[in-house]
């Protein structure tokens, strides 16, 4: 075992906690430590959580494969984001629109064992949508009493309080409560998409799958066809009706579909392309209620006091 120092060694982790860190492929342009270390040496590294301020800078020591790099209590610390003692790191949630977080399990009777058990939510997110498409549509927001009931559930580990709830949501976790006289229910419609958008809404990420689906299918059938105004206004003629019946059973407000020569222009067509624009916007789910009670005299108006408060 020998102190080795070189240039270029990075990789990547998926490692959490505060234990040795599990060493992966190495970043382009750079070798692993394998191959700039060796087995069971020691070097100086440094450990960064990428999205977020974590660090950490010791003297470790690599297994006899270099798979694992040794830290913690096996390790010294010259600085780190914990105060230069050793980092807890933790996976951060990514961003995505195609995802969904909740707050945990539910405790049920696991019929095929004849015992209680903690089951993760995440099989009961999915059922409520699976719910939705079949009671409702894609598009409505598969939370609330209405459609967010979580079935065969005795009881949650963990009920948040409302303070928490809020705390929960404004980090993209769609918090699962129980909910006198309604049960335990899913009380949140949020995506795991970090930035503010329409998309960060379970509903609107499903009504743009349903739309996508269903007008992909109609834009294969012009696959190989002339792009002129006959092939144009067939798909347009496909397309406003599709979106239409979407509209009249409340999934968007309005849309608009562009398909001529605006964009389909001389070069678009020499490229054998064909281009449609469709713009829509989405019915969105209600998250907060503001409700406003107003005491008035006997003798007023109604008519003087409304709009004025």
């Amino acid at each position: 075992m020998a102190l080795v120092i070189n240039d270029r060694v990075k990789v990547t982790s998926t490692t959490t906690g505060t234990g040795a860190f599990a060493l992966g492929a190495a970043v382009q342009g750079f070798e692993t430590f394998a191959a700039g270390i060796g087995n069971n040496n020691t070097t100086y590294y440094c450990i960064f959580n990428q999205g977020t301020s974590e660090f950490e800078v010791g003297l470790g020591t690599l297994d006899a494969t270099s798979a694992n790099l040794t830290r913690g209590s096996g390790a010294t610390i010259f600085s780190s984001s914990n105060s230069d003692n050793v980092v807890d790191f933790y996976g951060t949630i990514s961003s995505s629109t195609f995802a969904v977080f909740d707050s945990g399990y539910k405790y049920m009777y696991d019929r095929f064992n004849n015992t209680f058990r903690y089951i993760p939510l995440n099989g009961d997110i999915a059922g409520v949508c699976a719910r939705t498409d079949i009671n409702d549509f894609p598009w409505f927001s598969p939370a609330g009493t209405d459609r967010g009931a979580i079935l065969n559930a005795v009881k949650l580990p963990y009920n948040p309080t409302r303070l928490q709830r809020d705390k929960l949501y404004s980090n993209r976790i769609n918090p699962v409560i129980f909910s006198p006289g309604a049960g335990i229910v899913l009380f949140g419609d949020k995506t795991g998409f970090a930035k503010a958008s329409a998309f960060d809404r379970i509903n609107v990420r499903r009504l743009f799958i349903y739309l996508e689906d269903g007008i992909a299918a109609a834009a294969k059938d012009q696959l190989f066809e002339f792009n002129d105004e006959i092939t144009r206004a067939n798909f347009v003629n496909i397309v406003e009706p599709f979106l239409r019946d979407v509209q009249s059973k409340r999934g968007i407000q309005d849309y608009v579909v562009i398909c001529d020569e605006t964009n389909n222009t001389a070069a678009v067509i020499d490229n054998n392309e064909f281009i449609a624009d469709i713009f829509v916007k989405p019915a969105r789910s209600i998250n907060f209620i503001g409700l406003t009670f107003i005491a008035t005299r006997t003798g007023v108006s109604f008519e003087e006091v409304i709009g004025s408060v």
